[in-house]
């Protein structure tokens, strides 16, 4: 994505979050492509001790940020969707599941709102993810039940 993003003349901020240092993936590619990266940290290990929802917030509020990709659990991704409606700006979630069919039969792959993933997906632009969901800032541990 963010050789894409250069590549079309953009000029990116890169927002790196993990639990730990220890955590952390792709930092050294982002700065060698040149993007600024700002790490968080759950431990304050690595970085600011915050989620990666908290510098991209300070970023929106700011107006340094037109549009909004993100990736990671979904707590962060329905934090991130939330952050883009305030800041009426475009945003590009990348969602994760289970697709046991990857035909769109089965219902493994059903996001919150009825999407199925693997035929939708996993990509979505945060207009197509449920307003009335909550702004969650944790991924919630995976029962039995949702595996």
């Amino acid at each position: 994505m963010a050789e894409h993003l250069l590549a079309a003349g953009q000029h990116p901020t890169a927002i790196v979050g993990a639990r730990t240092a220890a955590d952390l993936v792709g930092v050294a590619r982002l700065k060698q492509l040149g993007l600024p990266v700002i790490v968080t940290t759950d431990d304050g290990s690595a970085g600011e001790q915050s989620l990666a929802s908290a510098p991209t917030a300070r970023l929106l509020a700011s107006g340094a940020a037109d549009a909004l990709y993100g990736c990671g659990p979904h707590g962060l991704l329905h934090a991130l969707e939330h952050l883009a409606r305030q800041g009426a700006v475009p945003a590009q979630l990348s969602w994760e599941a289970r697709m046991g069919c990857a035909i769109g039969l089965c219902g493994m792959c059903e996001h919150d709102d009825g999407t199925l993933l693997c035929l939708e997906g996993p990509v979505l632009p945060a207009a197509v993810v449920s307003p009335s969901l909550p702004p969650t800032t944790r991924c919630e541990p995976l029962s039995p039940t949702t595996l």
